[in-house]
């Protein structure tokens, strides 16, 4: 796993990927798993299926040990995305937050990217949370 964080103290925002090993006939039940996998311990609060370039994902809210987790969850052929935002349950959403979680992008630099830190230094793409 590939990981990209931010942490300001009161949030935490994170990209992460692998690149997986599997038959993926059956995207829904991979996105479910690592839904289930980030909620142990915890609660699914909200969890919503998209595409993203025809790609498909999952926009999940989780609330786990007093904090809240908003994952998108992206599938880009055999590699897994996550895009992340963390924070206290009883902190105000800061405005920040929709920017970063929609900020990520199916592009031909995130298909061929083979590290994200050393894509995010190369292109600039990686995102500054404010």
């Amino acid at each position: 796993m590939h990981t990209c964080i931010v942490d300001s103290g009161r949030y935490a925002y994170a990209v992460f990927y692998s690149d997986l090993r599997t038959d993926l006939a059956n995207a829904g039940a991979m996105l479910g798993n690592v839904r289930d996998g980030n909620a142990r311990g915890g609660r699914v609060v909200e969890d919503k299926e998209f595409t993203i370039s025809g790609n498909p994902g999952k926009a999940v809210t989780i609330e786990k040990d007093g904090a809240l987790i908003f994952n998108r969850i992206i599938l880009v052929k055999n590699r897994l995305y996550q895009v992340m935002l963390t924070m206290n349950k009883s902190d105000d959403l800061p405005e920040s937050a929709n920017t970063f979680i929609r900020s990520f992008r199916v592009s031909q630099l995130t298909r061929m990217c083979a590290s994200w830190p050393r894509c995010c230094a190369k292109s600039r793409a990686c995102p500054t949370p404010t």
